[in-house]
């Protein structure tokens, strides 16, 4: 089995054929006067990298690698594999859950925090394939609605898409009880006029991204990708951010944390379950608070040794799992530095043994 370079589809996009055109092939053999390689080779290049390339490194370095094996690799929207590079961009693909015998090996070649369209474009424009898996044909997305909206009219249902594998299909309310609908030119200006407001915030800013959740919390759902996004956000700037140190926290503050960190960890428990970086990720940043609010309310009597001893429990499970998650990535990365991170907590949160008993 070869590379697939998909130059019949890729003909028919000028935005990509056109430029490779302009970029790549003219300046082989017009720019530099190489004539070894047709101009059809030199596109077919072009689309084996577009199609089977890898994004590695950390995200500033912006290369891509290519490897023998690793394109075999199925795609779905529900992986049941991670993968991740060292330094010297070497590959390892691990699996992330139990793989029952027969069943096929996958990766995710989009981003998961996104909605069944914007998955489906993208694969699309850039795999030039549609994408039939499970979650996609599903309109609930698994049960998840990380691309349902709230019914304006009923006030109780969602809006979900009539058919999901169909861009253009009517938007329709799950209540039985309520006949609104919405067309998808609707559903998109809707969604795309709150995706543009984000893209406009300060990211950085606690107080700006709470208001915008409460704000688009009327019209998405509370599980929309786009609100999911912002909690990702929240769950690292607190604790991290000026005027949110983790010792600087009130016990709200610390609840809030916790609150976003356990509704991520819900959502991707079904939509990149197992040895995932984002659930590695998150684990580390859902033991803070919990850790905080454990030992201040043990130590002022709001809770028994029993209380503490199932709580600090809890937090050595969170920080054991995400060091296993988290093993392969490179020291050099942020992934890395959790992970010592993670280590480090766990070696300061067996001083409590003397008092609570052996947690792992």
């Amino acid at each position: 089995m070869s590379m697939e370079a998909h130059n019949d589809i890729r003909r028919q996009l000028p935005s990509i054929w056109e430029y490779n055109q302009r970029s790549v092939v003219d300046r082989i053999t017009q720019d530099w006067k190489i004539t070894t390689f047709s101009q059809e080779d030199i596109h077919t290049v072009c689309g084996i990298l577009e199609v089977n390339a890898f994004e590695v490194g950390e995200e500033s370095l912006n290369i891509r690698g290519l490897y023998p094996t690793a394109f075999y690799i199925a795609h779905s929207c529900v992986p049941n594999t991670s993968h991740s590079d060292d330094e010297e961009f070497r590959m390892k693909v691990f699996t992330s859950v139990q793989v029952p015998k027969d069943e096929i090996i996958t990766l995710s070649y989009t981003n998961s925090l996104k909605g069944t369209k914007s998955r489906r474009e993208h694969l699309k424009q850039c795999k030039f394939f549609d994408c039939q898996c499970k979650r996609c044909e599903d309109p609930t997305e698994l049960g998840t609605h990380v691309s349902s909206l709230r019914c304006s009219e009923c006030g109780d249902g969602h809006l979900l898409s009539s058919k999901p594998l169909s861009h253009d299909a009517a938007w329709r309310c799950d209540n039985q009880h309520c006949q609104a609908s919405l067309s998808a030119t609707d559903v998109d200006t809707i969604v795309n006029s709150i995706d543009k407001e984000i893209k406009s915030l300060d990211h950085n800013n606690v107080e700006e991204l709470e208001i915008s959740i409460r704000h688009y919390s009327g019209v998405l759902h509370k599980n929309h990708y786009l609100i999911l996004g912002l909690k990702y956000n929240l769950s690292q700037l607190y604790g991290k951010s000026v005027g949110y140190l983790i010792h600087q926290m009130t016990e709200a503050m610390l609840e809030r944390k916790k609150q976003v960190c356990e509704d991520i960890l819900q959502m991707f428990d079904i939509l990149e379950p197992g040895l995932t970086r984002v659930r590695g990720l998150t684990m580390y940043e859902l033991h803070a608070p919990i850790m905080v609010l454990t030992i201040k309310r043990f130590e002022m009597h709001k809770i028994t040794k029993a209380d503490l001893c199932r709580s600090l429990k809890k937090v050595a499970v969170y920080l054991r799992d995400c060091c296993n998650i988290l093993k392969f990535e490179s020291e050099k990365s942020q992934e890395g530095s959790i992970r010592k991170a993670a280590q480090d907590a766990l070696v300061q949160l067996r001083s409590w043994e003397p008092v609570v008993g052996k947690m792992l």
